[in-house]
């Protein structure tokens, strides 16, 4: 009927969905790529202005925003934003930073990824 299970006498579960690459997995809730954080995900950035989500989502709330406090989630994209920038506009990962803090580099809300300022 099923197969044979391994010579060693491990259990394997066929059914169960595991990512081929564990290094996808947020390093802080364990969400997949292209899910959102778990709660409380350290790692999690805000929606509406790219800083830490803990920063901004307890009271005052996101000062970029006005105060807003939400419930939209925070997108987990397999890697963290400001790599996916570089690779995608093509700047070395080690210069990102510095791009974003003087504001080459801005957040878009909308996508939750970091692109070039207009």
């Amino acid at each position: 009927m099923g197969e044979d299970p391994p010579a060693d006498g491990r259990y394997v579960r066929r059914s169960m969905t595991v990512p081929n690459d564990l290094s996808s997995l947020c390093g802080g809730c364990h969400a997949a790529m292209n899910e959102p954080h778990r709660p409380g995900c350290a790692k999690a950035r805000c929606p509406y202005c790219g800083g830490q989500r803990y920063d901004c989502h307890e009271p005052p709330g996101c000062e970029v925003f006005g105060g807003v406090i939400d419930d939209k989630p925070s997108m987990w994209w397999g890697r963290w934003p400001q790599d996916i920038a570089a690779e995608r506009y093509g700047v070395d990962k080690r210069e990102i930073f510095d791009l974003i803090e003087v504001g080459l580099f801005v957040w878009d809300p909308d996508t939750q990824l970091f692109k070039p300022a207009d």
